[in-house]
C-alpha cells in the first residue's frame, strides 16, 4: 500500500479549513434567524428557524464522506421518535444536491437534510471537526454545542422539562496548522515519541511526515496502525481484541507525534510502531489470509491506461472525494484509492508496472458506477479469491 490512504484519511475526518479568529462561547446567547434555503427528504423545501419556535432545534453538521456522522444518523433518528412534538432535528452539510440525491438513493434516513452549499450556517456555527451539533431551545437559546454522541435521550428530556443542561462544550482548534508541534514542546528534538488521549479542540488527523515530523491527532488505535502500515480504511483489517476497543468515542481515541529530524519516513515510522506496541491497548500484526477480494485486470491484452512520461511530476489528487486522479504514479495508487472508497479488497494482476496518468470520476455512495469508468481505460474488476496481506489486530 502507498502513503495515498493517510492523504484520503484527512479527507475522511476534516471538514472546512477556515481561517476563524477565537471567539467568545455562543452558548447562552440568542441564535440568528437561520435560513434553510434547500431542504431534501422533507416535505417543505424550505423554512426558517422561527418555523419551529417552542420546539428545540438540533442542527448536525455533517457530509457523505464522513463516516462517523452518517454512522450517528439511526441515533439522531431514534431521538427524533422519541419526541416527535418536541424536538426538531435538521441536518446540515456544504455538499451539493446532486451528491446528496445520489446519497439519498442508497442511504435511506428519515431526517430532512438542509443543503448549506454557501457555508452560511458553517460560518455563523464555526467548527473544523464533524459531526458537529448545535442544540436551541424552544426560545431561540443557544444550550449546547458539541458532539452529537453527547446529545441524549436525557438531555433532551431535561430542555424539554425547561431544567438546565449539562454538557462540556466542543470547541475546535479553528486554526489548525499541520507543520505546529501539538503534543511535544522540543522542536529541536533528534528524536522524540509523545502519546497522549483523546485531545478536546483538536480535528481527527493524519498528517503526512515532513521536515522530520509526523503527528497523529484523535484516531482510534486501529486507525493510527493502518495510517503507519499504509493500509486502506478497515478493508483488509482483521479484529481480534476487545470489540469495545474500536467504537468511535472519546476514550478510545489517541494522539501520537514523532519528531525525528535524522531519520527517513520509513524508519521514523518504524520506530513510531515499535513504541505503540507497547503503549496502545491494542497491538497490530501483519500476516497472509485468504479472503473474497475483486481481482482488477485489463480489459483483453491491451491496456488503455496512459502511461506517463519521465520528467512528469507526479500528483496524486482526490477532488471532493467524488474522483482521483494520478500523475505519473505507479497502479497500486489507484488500487489503494479503489480499496478505501470501495472497502473491499483488491488483487493487482494488471501486469502494469510502469508510472500511468489517469482520472476516473466516483460516487462512492454510487459504486457501481466504478465499473463504467474503469471500463474506459481498459480495466475491469471480477470476484475471486487470493492469498492477499491483512492487518491483524489483537490484545
Amino acid at each position: 500500500m502507498t502513503p495515498l490512504f493517510f492523504r484520503i484519511l484527512i479527507l475522511f475526518f476534516i471538514i472546512f479549513a477556515k481561517q476563524a479568529s477565537a471567539q467568545e462561547s455562543l452558548i447562552g446567547t440568542k441564535s440568528p434567524e437561520l435560513a434553510f434555503v434547500k431542504v431534501l427528504n422533507e416535505q417543505d423545501s424550505t423554512y426558517s428557524l422561527s418555523k419551529f419556535a417552542g420546539k428545540i432545534v438540533l442542527l448536525d453538521f455533517w457530509a457523505t464522506w464522513c463516516r462517523p456522522c452518517i454512522e450517528g444518523f439511526p441515533k439522531l433518528e431514534a431521538l427524533q421518535k422519541e419526541f416527535p412534538n418536541d424536538l426538531k432535528i435538521i441536518t446540515v452539510t456544504s455538499d451539493n444536491e446532486k451528491r446528496i440525491r445520489a446519497f439519498l438513493e442508497k442511504k435511506k434516513t428519515t431526517l430532512p437534510i438542509a443543503i448549506d452549499s454557501k457555508e452560511t450556517l458553517a460560518t455563523i456555527f464555526p467548527h473544523t471537526t464533524i459531526p458537529h451539533t448545535i442544540l436551541i431551545d424552544g426560545q431561540g437559546i443557544i444550550r449546547a454545542i458539541a458532539n452529537p454522541s453527547q446529545i441524549t435521550k436525557e438531555v433532551i428530556s431535561t430542555l424539554v422539562n425547561g431544567e438546565k443542561i449539562q454538557v462540556e462544550e466542543k470547541k475546535d482548534a479553528m486554526e489548525f496548522n499541520p507543520s505546529a508541534f501539538y503534543l511535544g514542546n522540543t522542536p529541536s528534538a533528534v528524536a522524540q515519541i509523545t502519546v497522549t488521549n483523546f485531545r478536546k479542540g483538536l480535528p481527527n488527523v493524519s498528517t503526512r511526515f515532513q521536515n522530520g515530523k509526523l503527528t497523529i491527532l484523535n484516531l482510534l488505535p486501529q486507525t493510527i496502525y493502518e495510517n503507519l502500515y499504509n493500509f486502506p480504511n478497515k478493508v483488509r483489517s482483521v479484529w481480534e481484541a476487545d470489540k469495545k476497543k474500536s467504537v468511535w468515542t472519546e476514550g478510545n481515541l489517541y494522539c501520537v507525534e514523532i519528531v525525528a529530524i535524522d531519520k527517513t519516513e520509513k524508519e521514523a515510522k518504524e520506530m513510531l510502531l515499535q513504541y505503540l506496541q507497547g503503549v496502545l491497548p491494542v497491538k497490530a500484526r501483519i500476516e497472509k489470509r485468504e479472503m473474497k477480494v475483486k481481482i482488477l485486470q485489463k480489459i483483453g491484452k491491451e491496456s488503455k491506461v496512459e502511461v506517463a512520461k519521465a520528467d512528469q511530476e507526479s500528483l496524486i489528487r482526490v477532488s471532493s472525494a467524488n474522483s482521483f486522479e494520478m500523475r505519473n504514479s505507479p497502479i497500486k495508487d489507484l488500487i489503494s484509492y479503489l480499496e478505501d472508497w470501495g472497502q473491499m479488497a483488491i488483487a493487482d494482476e494488471t501486469n502494469l508496472t510502469q508510472n500511468y496518468n489517469l482520472k476516473i470520476n466516483w460516487y462512492h455512495e454510487s459504486p457501481e458506477k466504478i465499473h463504467e469508468e474503469l471500463k474506459k481505460i481498459g480495466l475491469e474488476m471480477v470476484d475471486g479469491k487470493r492469498q492477499v496481506d491483512v492487518l491483524v489486530f489483537y490484545e
